[in-house]
């Protein structure tokens, strides 16, 4: 990805635009030259000599304004690249399914972030590249007007020395990449121990090893590959800046002799070659600035590549039929879900699940860890898709389309379940809704909480028991039919876990609601209509309690 041609695509203008600006600014550099060599050789000016200062001012005002101009220009355009690419990334997020987005590691995305901010630096670092670029070519070109036997001999020099630094400054950027890569790891070692700091605190061996072997270690490789390359940085830059003393010394002691240079050709090349010694010394500074540009653009455009090449279709929320129906059933039929690694082999297989849940069931999910319990909720409230089969609701097939609709009728309250810091539902948490309240102090949550009704949000600085309930009376503000709870009760106290099974979802099941639940408390499996329990992907057992079976069988003879 080439930055000039991103920002050519972004504004079609853009060349036109660069090209004035280096027409304006070499004009300047011209200019500034002829006078100070033109004064410092007693010269006059060949018109308008008596109004040199008023020119000389003229044309610094008019250089400084199209180079603001042009400076501002570059800060919108790239501003406004940064912007679309971060939409770019939100959007494929936002409409990538949970399990493609479980393929992208966190760390990729946030790195991709980091890279987008770089471009910030792209006005100030490229306009100053360019400015020194135009003012050493002006340099050397006034030079091949002056003596061009002279300039060819400069230009030599300048040109090995350019070679040189551009060999190293490719040197540099592979060693950049490197710590690039060093620091991609540390960032997930680094989440590992922040994530972690619980069970690291638990486990002398464990936060032993992750400081040892992992994080000393890590840092150390970043270290050392940064003393590399900066030590290469370094000497370029010490000896672009001693480069203007070797052109000074072969313009004293060589050109004289060689190109028959006299006294005053001599002091317009001293005076040349001190105007563009600092640019050229600022170019070899700028390569830093350059090459961490070049990187970020780089990887932003590796990741870009990954998002197209599983960008998933745009997911709309249109009102559709099929949803606007009273809910009745949720039919799995056939259904398989496959997991693969990288060889594309088999990890973990949901096979040949068939199902059918009625309006108003409750039914308990139990079986031990990798059973598949996770894989069918997933399933089932259309986070995944399935690998075969189908789902049906109200017994109308779910295409791939359909799913945005279809999730948005379910409420969810997952095992690890995250509260937002904002109210992106727009909830009403005003005093008003006496509802939200009511279900407050039926959580016991009415009193813990802390309510910003400034930014009409809800503290969540709560423990992990608090934080379910929090999250469950949110479930119930949004007003679907369909509850689905990941071992919702596991972090309760035992008053309210039994408080839960006993009254809670007794009075969802009372209000018409269908809730799905895994739990491994069997000691309320009989709050249950019905009990399934799965084993190494498989359905093992699918059984209606006896005595919802008896309710059942005096329902149908009355």
């Amino acid at each position: 990805m080439n930055i000039l041609n991103i920002l050519n695509k972004r504004s079609r203008f853009f060349y036109v635009f660069l090209a004035f600006f280096g027409i304006i600014n070499s004009t300047m550099a011209s200019s500034i030259l002829y006078f100070i060599n033109t004064k410092l050789v007693g010269n006059p000016l060949p018109f308008l000599d008596q109004y040199d200062l008023e020119i000389f001012a003229g044309i610094l005002l008019f250089s400084l304004l199209v180079s603001y101009r042009f400076e501002m220009y570059m800060i919108g355009l790239t501003e406004r690249i940064g912007v679309d690419m971060q939409k770019y990334i939100f959007e494929y997020l936002r409409y990538s399914d949970y399990e493609r987005y479980l393929k992208l590691s966190e760390e990729k995305v946030r790195t991709a972030f980091m890279d987008v901010s770089k471009l910030q630096s792209i006005p100030h670092t490229y306009v100053a590249v360019l400015n020194n670029l135009i003012l050493v070519v002006t340099g050397i070109t006034y030079l091949f007007i002056t003596n061009w036997v002279a300039a060819s001999m400069l230009l030599s020099i300048i040109g090995i020395t350019t070679a040189y630094f551009l060999y190293e400054f490719k040197s540099i950027q592979a060693d950049k990449n490197k710590v690039r890569d060093l620091v991609d790891v540390f960032i997930r070692i680094l989440n590992d121990f922040l994530r972690g700091f619980r069970e690291l605190k638990m486990s002398v061996k464990r936060s032993d090893n992750i400081f040892a072997k992992f994080v000393i270690v890590q840092l150390t490789d970043i270290m050392l590959l940064k003393l590399k390359y900066l030590s290469k940085y370094i000497l370029n830059r010490i000896l672009g800046r001693y480069s203007i003393y070797l052109i000074i010394g072969v313009i004293l002691f060589v050109l004289p002799g060689v190109a028959n240079l006299d006294v005053k050709s001599m002091m317009v090349f001293i005076t040349t070659a001190l105007f563009i010694a600092g640019p050229i010394s600022d170019l070899i500074t700028q390569s830093d600035a350059l090459s961490n540009i070049a990187i970020s653009v780089n990887r932003l455009d590796e990741f870009e590549k990954v998002l197209k090449a599983n960008m998933p279709p745009k997911e709309g929320l249109e009102k559709l039929p099929v949803f606007s129906e009273p809910f009745k059933n949720i039919r799995l039929e056939n259904i398989e879900f496959e997991y693969l690694n990288r060889d594309k082999a088999s990890n973990f297989k949901l096979a040949q699940l068939n199902l059918k849940i009625e309006k108003g069931d409750v039914i308990f999910i139990t079986g031990g860890n990798g059973s598949g319990k996770s894989t069918f909720i997933n399933l089932l409230t259309g986070l995944y898709r399935p690998t075969k089969g189908h789902i049906y609701y109200n017994d109308h097939l779910i295409e791939t389309d359909h799913y945005p609709n279809y999730r948005n009728l379910l409420s969810c309250v997952f095992a690890d379940n995250y509260l937002f810091t904002e109210n992106y539902d727009d909830f009403d948490i005003g005093e008003e809704n006496e509802y939200f309240f009511e279900l407050l102090e039926q959580m016991q949550l009415r009193n813990v909480i802390h309510i910003d009704k400034e930014n009409n949000r809800v503290g969540t600085s709560l423990s992990k028991g608090q934080q379910k309930r929090l999250a469950l009376i949110f479930a119930l503000m949004e007003g679907n039919e369909f509850f689905v709870f990941d071992e919702w009760a596991a972090e309760q106290d035992p008053s309210f876990r039994k408080y839960f099974y006993r009254t809670i979802i007794p009075q969802l099941k009372a209000m018409g609601k269908t809730v799905i639940a895994i739990t491994h408390d069997d000691a309320y499996f009989d709050c249950a209509d019905r009990i399934i329990k799965f084993e190494f992907g498989v359905i093992v057992k699918n059984e209606m309690l006896p005595e919802k079976l008896h309710a059942l069988d005096v329902e149908v003879e009355s």
